[in-house]
């Protein structure tokens, strides 16, 4: 029997409200994980409702195939949500009536202790990976300019002096290929790993696994594919974890409800932004999971003709 994948999924009746329109629609839930969010969608759907679940990482694909093998009404694929247009051509699926992107970690993902997104394990390697992607962080670091890397903890990891930082982790990748964590965050902060902030290395390590699994560019895609696929009166929700990928979804939104948007200035079809709903404004959410105290769930309904 496949291990558990463990996941709480933040506002899940919530994410589930922002995407759902009609029992009988075909539905993508983009990020799989555990399953939760299609477990509750299932619930709403009748025996001719469909989900299409995504997912790059392979152990939570084990465990979705297992979860739902019996119910006709899942299909499970393994693939990047970049990639959602391919997937849905390769079904025969033209349009879609809601979609679903809970863009934050697994507890399974953030505890393991081999993969190097554990804060509790500064002694594995420079890993990083979601799945699907051959190269690991010290791969990329290796490859990577010192502007690229600069510029992906600026940018995933807010910090100001990103440049000093890349200068002296790229050259002990170099030096060393099988650099671990903690070792990293030495070279780069010129300081005993274990003498750091839990904050500092949170984001540090947030910062390269951005970056090298191209978080930023795969939610892009994505937003701009649901952009095609939606039916008229569907809904696209998005649960965003972070400041970065926050602004890519509030900026996108925003985007296609602007009035000199080709497509709503056509008539046939245009977004209507929904108000945001944020975890800490749920009663008890947070408590049950702390998780959720950076949470925002942003939604938006496609309205027009047809």
């Amino acid at each position: 029997m496949t291990l558990p994948f463990r996941h709480v999924p933040v506002l899940l009746r919530e994410t589930i409200d922002a995407c759902f329109t009609t029992a009988t629609g075909n539905y993508v839930d983009a990020t799989g994980g555990g399953g939760g969010h299609t477990e509750e969608l299932l619930t709403r759907l009748s025996n001719n409702g469909k989900v299409l679940i995504l997912d790059r990482d392979p152990q939570a694909i084990a465990v979705l195939n297992e979860k739902f093998s019996a119910d006709t009404r899942v299909i499970v694929v393994q693939e990047r949500f970049g990639n959602l247009g391919k997937v849905l051509e390769m079904n025969g699926w033209k349009q879609i009536h809601g979609l679903i992107a809970d863009l934050g970690m697994s507890s399974e993902q953030v505890d393991s202790l081999d993969r190097g997104f554990s804060l509790r394990n500064l002694h594995a390697p420079l890993d990083l990976r979601m799945g699907l992607n051959t190269q690991t962080a010290s791969e990329w670091l290796a490859i990577a300019t010192i502007e690229e890397i600069a510029k992906a903890l600026e940018v995933g990891g807010d910090f100001i002096h990103a440049r000093q930082i890349a200068i002296p982790l790229k050259q002990a990748v170099l030096n060393n290929p099988e650099l671990t964590i903690g070792e990293a965050l030495e070279a780069g902060f010129g300081a005993n790993s274990a003498r750091l902030p839990a904050n500092v290395i949170s984001r540090f390590i947030q910062s390269l696994r951005i970056a090298v699994n191209d978080e930023y560019g795969e939610l892009k895609s994505l937003l701009r594919c649901a952009r095609e696929k939606v039916v008229i009166g569907g809904k696209v929700s998005v649960l965003s974890f972070h400041s970065g990928e926050a602004k890519i979804v509030k900026a996108e939104f925003t985007s296609l409800s602007k009035s000199d948007d080709p497509v709503r200035h056509s008539g046939e079809r245009y977004w209507l932004p929904l108000k945001p709903v944020v975890a800490k404004t749920v009663r008890g959410e947070v408590a049950r999971n702390p998780r959720a105290s950076s949470a925002v769930l942003r939604s938006a309904v496609r309205g027009g003709v047809q």
